[in-house]
């Protein structure tokens, strides 16, 4: 274990599980499993301020756009919460299993205690 914290590693990783497909299920698109998502229908932030909701599934631009916003706060948090903060609690064991070799012994004890 680390003393302190890679952070740039752990943004590294959550970048790899935001650009993992969607997986289906059978009550898609209501219900579908992604890392930061379990649902196709999401938000999405306009240039205007407004915000909008898009289904992920359907339309590959807002899907791109869904992934450049998460990135976006991916890149801006502070700390290793405010990274796996964003995703879903199933895919959070995984997150942890290849994140680990970049935790200090601290966040990892936090982490696995917040999962």
């Amino acid at each position: 274990m680390r003393k302190i914290t890679d952070l740039r590693g752990i943004k590294d990783t959550a970048k790899v599980f935001l650009h993992m497909n969607i997986e289906e299920t059978k009550f898609s698109p209501l219900v579908i499993k992604h890392p930061f998502t379990d649902s196709a229908m999401v938000c999405l932030s306009q240039t205007d301020g407004e915000i909008a909701f898009a289904n992920i599934m359907e339309d590959t631009k807002a899907f791109t756009l869904w992934k450049e916003q998460v990135e976006k706060q991916i890149d801006t948090a502070e700390d290793v919460f405010g990274v796996y903060h964003f995703m879903t609690k199933s895919y959070l064991l995984a997150f942890l299993k290849y994140t680990e070799s970049y935790l200090s012994r601290e966040d990892f004890s936090k982490m696995l205690a917040d999962i």
